[in-house]
This record gives C-alpha cells, sequence and structure tokens, in this order.
C-alpha cells in the first residue's frame, strides 16, 4: 500500500494530479483519514481510462 507521495513518484506525476484522479474515481483505500493506493489496481484504472 502505497502512500499520495509514494504513488506520486512511482508513477512520476504530481500530487495534484492524484487528487484530480480521485474525483473521478482512482482506486483507493481509506485507512482512518489516511487514503493508500495498491500501485498495481491504479495502472490498471489508469489504462482502462485510456481506452475510453
Amino acid at each position: 500500500m502505497l502512500t499520495k507521495k509514494e504513488l506520486a513518484e512511482e508513477l512520476k506525476i504530481s500530487i495534484p494530479t492524484i487528487d484530480r484522479q480521485l474525483k473521478l474515481g482512482m482506486p483507493h483505500v481509506k485507512i482512518g483519514k489516511a487514503i493508500r493506493f495498491e500501485l498495481e489496481e491504479v495502472i490498471k484504472w489508469l489504462k482502462g481510462r485510456d481506452n475510453e
């Protein structure tokens, strides 16, 4: 499980871009107030959006 910062580094995108993608439905898990991401799920989701 990755933090927003770790996900941004992995995908080479900014945190504001992640925030925009979250509003569009990017898969994530809330643990209390923290948000975590599964890299494989996010990549699958992003690839699916490219096909639209």
